[in-house]
């Protein structure tokens, strides 16, 4: 025999040390000295067998053949069971290869259009996919149980998030935002401490959002948002009230500091209002503007943020039960942002 068919179609030359390597595997695999005489019989009788060309699958045949008319049919088993092995393994990556292909064909739009939350033309995406196809492969044939493996490729059950369940990420994750912006948290390797205002306090909440929403799959839910914003509207208000008696009262340094020091400075406390009307009027005016600012900025930003693959957080807020002042500020505007919407208006 002079060449050999692969499995793809290719001639190669024939080579018998294929075949003295492979028996020998089997050999070594049983834990069992190599009978050298006996594999290079073999190899050149398969060698000298009266055809031109022979397919690997025929080959290999042989091989079993030959190692059955033996002494040696353990090993003829342990060879037939590496093969069927093989074939497995190679039958798996052409499944792999056929959906890595369907991903890269940029015609094939399901695949890329399966989650509205991504968007299937950048790179970030296809690279998530990609990862994908991998994981679900290995979590389907090496972690779940051969019934529900069957049962999942059937279609009588369905496994939701294949693709992420073998790195056992949560899922749907209920943010306490309250303890995270009063006690500060880590976001990579920056310190994010309580902040002092309202638009900061927002900020800090983009960020989280943004890093659950990177290390989780699903969405991620802001309960009691007023509420948890009540304390850094306040603390805006003692700013632009401390502004107002600047430069609305023109009162000096060490007048608004004993005013500061002495007063609970709050929408709440009327007596400021009655002492000081027009720092009142622009500390109201001013933190009303912030707080709309601040509620814009943050539905902006959650619509736009991107996670790691490349998917827009799907972000649940929840308000309505804060009562106050400040509380009824988030409540109004998040309202107003929603309903007049993005972009330019139409006449």
């Amino acid at each position: 025999m002079k060449e050999v068919i692969k499995r793809d179609g290719s001639i190669v030359k024939f080579d018998k040390n294929r075949i003295v390597r492979a028996i020998s595997m089997a050999f070594t695999q049983n834990k069992k000295d190599i009978k050298t005489d006996l594999i290079e019989k073999i190899s050149i009788q398969i060698e000298n067998i009266d055809s031109e060309k022979m397919s690997v699958e025929e080959i290999q045949d042989l091989v079993v053949k030959k190692l059955m008319a033996s002494s040696e049919k353990d090993i003829a088993l342990s060879y037939q069971e590496f093969r069927t092995i093989k074939t497995e393994l190679r039958k798996k990556e052409q499944v792999i290869y056929k959906k890595i292909g369907e991903l890269i064909d940029a015609s094939n739009s399901d695949m890329l259009n399966e989650n509205a939350n991504k968007d299937g033309k950048t790179i970030s995406v296809q690279r998530d996919l990609l990862a994908g196809i991998s994981s679900k492969d290995y979590y389907t044939n090496r972690i779940l149980p051969k019934y529900l493996k069957e049962a999942h490729e059937s279609g009588r059950i369905h496994i939701h998030d294949l693709d992420y369940l073998l790195f056992r990420e949560t899922n749907c994750e209920l943010v306490n935002i309250e303890n995270m912006l009063t006690n500060g948290c880590n976001i990579g390797n920056a310190k994010m401490l309580e902040p002092n205002s309202v638009d900061v306090a927002v900020g800090h909440i983009v960020q989280i959002i943004a890093s659950v929403s990177s290390n989780t799959y699903g969405g991620c839910s802001i309960p009691y948002l007023d509420r948890a914003l009540v304390p850094y509207i306040v603390k805006s208000f003692r700013k632009h009230f401390s502004r107002g008696l600047k430069y609305v009262d023109r009162l000096d340094k060490e007048s608004i500091k004993a005013i500061l020091e002495s007063t609970s400075i709050n929408f709440s406390n009327k007596s400021l209002e009655k002492k000081y009307p027009s720092a009142f009027a622009y500390a109201t005016d001013m933190t009303e503007e912030s707080v709309k600012q601040a509620m814009q900025g943050l539905e902006y930003e959650i619509n736009s943020l991107s996670t790691v693959n490349g998917q827009t957080p799907f972000t649940t807020v929840g308000i309505g039960t804060e009562t106050s002042w400040e509380g009824r500020l988030v409540q109004k505007y998040i309202f107003t942002t929603r309903m007049e919407g993005f972009g330019a208006k139409k006449e």
